[in-house]
């Protein structure tokens, strides 16, 4: 028997709000790169190339009372 305290609603939640924070902060580092290579601020251009592939996330949501795991996202690349 497997009992599971996960709120099915609030995973969807979870995962969409994941996906469109990574994703957000992901379009403003890319037009952030692009803002630097046009100001020949390469190191920086580089710098944020770099991070881009690499960012991902998670997203843990718990009942404060009882300490039920409701919702869990591994990542998202």
């Amino acid at each position: 028997v497997v009992y599971s305290t996960l709120d099915l609603e609030k995973q969807r939640m979870a995962e969409d709000a994941l996906r469109i924070g990574i994703d957000g902060v992901r379009s403003e580092l890319s037009k952030e790169e692009r803002e630097y290579s046009s100001k020949g601020k390469s190191d920086l251009s580089e710098l944020t190339k770099t991070i881009l592939p690499q960012m991902t996330g998670s997203f843990i949501s718990l009942d404060p009372e009882t300490g039920d795991i409701e919702a869990l996202v591994g990542g998202y690349k």
